[in-house]
């Protein structure tokens, strides 16, 4: 009879979560924070690192039957090594975490000269943490939800 009884109440909880949307919903602040760090992480080489990460507010929307999430954010992104970062924000909304490192014996003259004109962005220093400000735009595809793009609203150095 225990038995029959826990086996009845699991089954009427998968029930209840299926039907509150939790499972196959869009997606929650710590799946988007995992979600966004490993974006970091791969598109920076490991030069940057999501620091801090939090969810103000979300959005579901449905397109021509395409299910999309946008999940306004605050995300701190620190580099761990001197870089450029490959991201405009004058005149760039959608972020990006690529960065271009110097190689050893690149010093001065027309290293520093090839290396900043053939890769524009921002000057980052070893330790330098920045907050950004914007939406994380996630899509539904048969593998779950996925990062669209991350648009930004500000960005700011982090003290």
């Amino acid at each position: 009879m225990k038995t029959y009884l826990v086996v009845v109440l699991a089954i009427f909880g998968a029930l209840m979560i299926a039907g509150c949307g939790v499972l196959g919903g869009p997606p929650g602040e710590a799946a988007a924070e995992a979600a966004l760090k490993a974006r970091v992480a791969g598109e920076s080489g490991g030069v940057a690192a999501l620091a801090a990460f939090r969810k103000t507010d979300g959005v579901a929307e449905e397109l021509m039957g395409r299910k999309f999430y946008t999940m306004s954010c605050e995300a701190t992104v620190g580099f761990q090594q001197a870089c450029i970062w490959k991201f405009r924000p004058d005149f760039m909304t959608v972020v990006s975490f690529a960065v271009a490192v110097p190689t050893a014996g690149e010093n001065g003259g027309w290293a520093n000269f090839l290396q900043v004109t053939q890769n524009p962005g921002l000057q980052m220093k070893a330790g330098q943490r920045v907050r950004v400000v914007g939406k994380l735009i996630f899509s539904k595809s048969e593998n779950g939800w996925k990062i669209d793009s991350f648009q930004s609203k500000e960005v700011r150095d982090e003290p």
